[in-house]
C-alpha cells in the first residue's frame, strides 16, 4: 500500500507540477505581451507628439518669416517716404498694402494700385 501512495503522491506531485509550469508560462507570455504592447504605444504617442511639434514649429517658423517680410517691405516704404521719393499718402496705401492679410507683395506690386 505504501508503495500506491508514494506513486500517487509522485504523480500528484508531476501533475500539479505540470499544470503550475504550464499557467506560469502562459502567465509570463501575457505579462510580458501586455508591457511589450503598452511600451509599444508609449511609443507611437511620443513619435506622434514629436511629429506634432515639428509641424508646429516648421509651421511658426513660417509665419515669423512671413510677418518679418511684410514688416522688411513697409520699412522700405517708410524709407522711400522719409527720402522724399514718395508722397504721404501713398506711402501710408502701400504700407497698408504691404501689412494685409495674404501673400507678401514686391514694391513694384505697391506701387500699383488695387482696382
Amino acid at each position: 500500500m505504501t508503495t500506491q501512495l508514494d506513486q500517487f503522491r509522485r504523480s500528484l506531485e508531476d501533475s500539479v507540477e505540470s499544470e503550475i509550469s504550464s499557467h506560469a508560462d502562459d502567465l509570463a507570455r501575457d505579462v510580458v505581451s501586455a508591457v511589450w504592447n503598452a511600451v509599444d504605444d508609449q511609443i507611437g504617442a511620443h513619435r506622434q507628439y514629436a511629429d506634432d511639434a515639428g509641424k508646429a514649429r516648421d509651421f511658426a517658423q513660417r509665419q515669423t518669416g512671413h510677418i518679418a517680410a511684410k514688416r522688411d517691405l513697409a520699412e522700405q516704404v517708410i524709407g522711400l517716404w522719409d527720402s522724399g521719393r514718395l508722397a504721404a499718402e501713398e506711402a501710408l496705401r502701400m504700407i497698408r498694402s504691404a501689412l494685409a492679410v495674404g501673400e507678401v507683395k514686391t514694391l513694384d506690386q505697391l506701387r500699383t494700385p488695387a482696382p
